[in-house]
């Protein structure tokens, strides 16, 4: 496994795995702050569009604290990844604000 970004202390780090061509690839995401997600956020509206690889891509580079080596090496895996942290930590949950 290569290192990436700082472990923080108090961070959870989240563990994933996927096998692509009979080969398992696996990392670790630390939960981003607050901080990492608006800098995730403002990289994907750059452009006025949302740009789901570029947010990705931020939270990949912030928030990776480990990987798999081959992952480097086939830009197909770094897309589907980069999407796939898109919509798990940077895309807004939906809840009901209130005003009270």
């Amino acid at each position: 496994m290569k290192e990436k970004a700082p472990i923080k202390d108090g961070l959870t780090q989240n563990n994933y795995s996927f096998t692509f061509k009979e080969h398992e690839y696996k990392y670790v995401i630390q939960e981003p702050t607050f901080e990492q997600l608006a800098a995730a956020l403002t990289e994907a509206t750059k452009t006025g569009k949302t740009d789901v690889l570029a947010g990705g891509k931020t939270i990949w580079e912030l928030c990776c604290v480990s990987y798999d080596e081959k992952i480097d090496k086939d830009a197909r895996i770094l897309v589907a990844i980069c999407a796939n942290l898109f919509e798990n930590y940077v895309m807004t949950v939906d809840i009901d604000i209130k005003k009270n």
